[in-house]
């Protein structure tokens, strides 16, 4: 069973705002002290972990005048597993080679969002005034602005400041909806990811790349150059800081709505979807030149891909993930794989058979064959159990997969 999460703009009063504020900085203290803490036990060889630091959090809530006996223990806690899951990751990057990135100490400001952990019983959270207002713990009734019905029972609640001032509560759910089982394929599509155009189909439709980045670049820039320009710790500064913040906050929800509509129109268009699995961080170590770095940031395929994958999961649509490899340069009518083919090649032509298609095109029919043939594969292993048909089995006997 999967989640999912709903965000809703959240309206607290000025005293609200006030009383968040402190909280945040409270949890910035706890998590500094809980550090220093651990930095201080490895240095004279006493292992300090999340239990031992959750267990002193007793002690802490009943210390008077400590500020944190209003605090709802899951808070303490979930600061608790912030650093601990910090330090899981510095611990994994060492044995892993990485650079480290030891844990740092939170600045003033630097602590921006609390979670509730479990809010299926109105534990420190519920929802209140018929949708209206959420009641929070050691803070009262927040106005919230809930734009859409909630599927699945409650489990967290998370409560946070983006960078642009904005106010947001993240509900995560259960995802109830899961496909009883997987229908034979009448309308499939292979999706090639791209820059030069967003997405390129099998069918041939074409999603535009809208470059949301870009729109706003100039004045992204000409924002950054003023922030630059000001002294550090200054009003003046922190008010620049804030309009760059907004120009960011509004490209990213450009890019978000946009990969939002299109993942829409791809699950309820097809009932088949292939994708690739591609390794982003891979692609932007190995990019060469800055624009293309910045390109396959800009489209964010990462988060095209999962939207795909949790709308096609609630609609009953089967979405399979392929190897990328190769899937460029080889022929889709043929198999041919060229040996070179660059960037600038927009168009893919076969030595072998003569074919003569866009290079994206060929991209998506070979994605489309390959995630095919990966559900032909499951099906004949009975890998997907007792949510296939009984007419699968005669799918997976057909030629069907393989006759692009």
């Amino acid at each position: 069973m999967g989640m999912l999460t709903y965000t809703f703009r959240l309206y607290p009063t000025k005293a609200q705002e006030r009383a968040l504020l402190d909280m945040f900085e409270r949890c910035r203290v706890l998590y500094n002290a809980a550090l220093q803490e651990r930095r201080d036990g490895f240095k004279r060889g006493i292992k300090i972990n999340r239990k031992i630091q959750e267990h002193e959090l007793t002690e802490i809530k009943n210390t008077e005048n400590s500020g944190y006996n209003e605090i709802h223990t899951h808070i303490l806690q979930d600061v608790i597993t912030r650093l601990d899951l910090a330090f899981k990751s510095f611990f994994r990057r060492v044995k892993s080679g990485e650079k480290p990135g030891y844990p740092r100490f939170r600045s003033f400001g630097m602590y921006n969002s609390f979670k509730l952990k479990d809010i299926k019983h109105n534990n420190g959270f519920s929802i209140v005034a018929g949708g209206k207002r959420i009641k929070v713990s050691g803070i009262g009734k927040i106005k919230v602005k809930m734009h859409r019905a909630m599927h699945g029972a409650m489990r967290q609640a998370i409560i946070k400041l983006d960078g642009d001032n904005h106010w947001c509560v993240k509900i995560i759910c259960d995802n109830q909806k899961q496909p009883e089982i997987i229908k034979i394929p009448k309308k499939p599509v292979g999706i090639d990811i791209g820059i030069k155009t967003l997405l390129a189909c099998s069918d041939g439709t074409i999603f535009e790349n809208i470059k949301p980045l870009k729109q706003l670049e100039d004045r992204l820039a000409k924002a950054q150059r003023a922030l630059s320009r000001k002294q550090c710790g200054s009003n003046r500064r922190k008010t620049q800081k804030l309009i760059v913040a907004k120009i960011h906050t509004k490209i990213r929800n450009i890019r978000e709505d946009y990969l939002h509509k299109v993942s829409r129109i791809i699950v309820d268009r097809y009932d088949f979807v292939g994708l690739e699995d591609l390794n982003v961080k891979e692609m932007i170590e190995s990019s060469t030149g800055k624009s293309l770095t910045k390109g396959i940031c800009d489209i964010a395929p990462s988060s095209f891909i999962i939207k795909t994958l949790y709308k096609a999961g609630n609609a009953g649509i089967l979405c399979l993930l392929v190897d990328p490899k190769n899937t460029s340069k080889k022929c889709s009518c043929c198999g041919n794989i060229k040996k070179e083919l660059k960037l600038s090649d927009r168009i893919y032509k076969c030595e072998k058979c003569g074919l003569i298609m866009d290079r994206d095109l060929n991209a998506a029919k070979n994605i489309l064959s390959l995630a095919l043939k990966k559900f032909w594969d499951c099906l004949q292993s009975q890998e997907f159990g007792a949510r296939a048909e009984p007419a699968q089995m005669e799918f997976a006997r057909s030629p069907y997969p393989n006759a692009l």
